[in-house]
Order: C-alpha cells, then structure tokens, then sequence
C-alpha cells in the first residue's frame, strides 16, 4: 500500500488493541460512545506503517 502522505510504500502488519473509537468531535476526553460515535473492535486488522513519515493506516470494519 502506498502512504497517503508522502506516496511511498508501506509495510504491511497488523493492529493489536482493546478498545479504539472514531468520532466527528476532535476534543473527546473520554473513549465513552457519544450518539455519532462508533466503537470499534480492531484486533488483529491489518495495518501499514510507513517509515518515512511515521504513519500508520489501520483498516478496520465496523
């Protein structure tokens, strides 16, 4: 996969955690679920970090 940032590629791995949540609001202090929010379950989803910038892109289903 190429990086979105800077268009090199990337190495392939995976994302290991216990709880992630993607929200619209970009000053949350909590991981509680607001009424836009999803939660998500993302262990063992494939992930690319590009090296050059530091990025990581993680895919995850929700």
């Amino acid at each position: 996969m190429k990086c979105p940032k800077c268009g090199k590629e990337m190495e392939q791995g995976y994302f290991y955690g216990q709880r992630a949540l993607w929200s619209k609001n970009g000053d949350k202090f909590t991981i509680l679920k607001g009424k836009d929010d999803v939660k998500l379950f993302a262990s063992g989803s494939p992930a690319y970090k590009c090296e050059h910038c530091h990025k990581i892109v993680v895919v995850i289903d929700y």
